[in-house]
């Protein structure tokens, strides 16, 4: 099963249109950016990214043609490059969507997007102004540490007594870890 990003963006659009805008990113890798990597940069309108992969492009016919570099070379980094797009496409895409004011709802699950689409929705609260606070405004306050009652052993196992000595004698000798029991005579 794939897993899926849910992205909604926060705003003061009727519940309906929030749910329309919703945008489900496939998280995993991506065939299609491994072998038509700019076609797929410029279908999800990654501008930059785009801009980079032409730059590393030319970069390498200009070394081949002025610095002599071996024909093979360009290849063999355009492969590594689209490899690399191809494990990435998602968080550029993420990162895309979070510069444009989107949210992450969540992540799902499914066989295909209308599976996962189906499972978002089912479990989907409305609006997100109605919900409670979203993780992105102040967090809630960290619970309280727990109180110690007197007589709880506190520490690892060396630190407590051996059974049937009194917590004031002092203890043998300790070979690493393990108490041989040897009270040093």
């Amino acid at each position: 099963m794939a897993s899926w990003i849910v992205f909604t963006r926060n705003d003061d659009a009727a519940a309906d249109a929030v749910a329309d805008r919703a945008v489900f990113v496939r998280d995993g890798f991506s065939w299609l950016a491994l072998l038509f990597g700019p076609v797929v940069l410029l279908w999800h309108g990654l501008w930059l990214a785009f801009g980079v992969y032409v730059a590393i492009a030319v970069g390498l016919q200009l070394a081949v043609m002025f610095a002599h570099v071996p024909d093979a070379v360009p290849s063999i980094v355009m492969t590594g490059v689209n490899v690399l797009l191809a494990l990435d496409l998602a968080v550029l895409r993420t990162r895309k969507l979070v510069r444009q004011g989107y949210v992450e709802e969540t992540v799902v699950s499914g066989r295909n997007r209308i599976a996962a689409e189906q499972r978002f929705f089912d479990q989907w609260q409305g609006h997100p102004a109605s919900r409670p606070a979203s993780r992105h405004a102040t967090p809630p306050s960290p619970p309280a540490p727990p109180v110690l009652r007197p007589g709880l052993i506190e520490g690892p196992p060396s630190w407590r007594p051996v059974q049937g000595q009194a917590s004031g004698q002092p203890r043998g000798p300790v070979i690493g870890s393990l108490d041989t029991g040897n009270s040093g005579a």
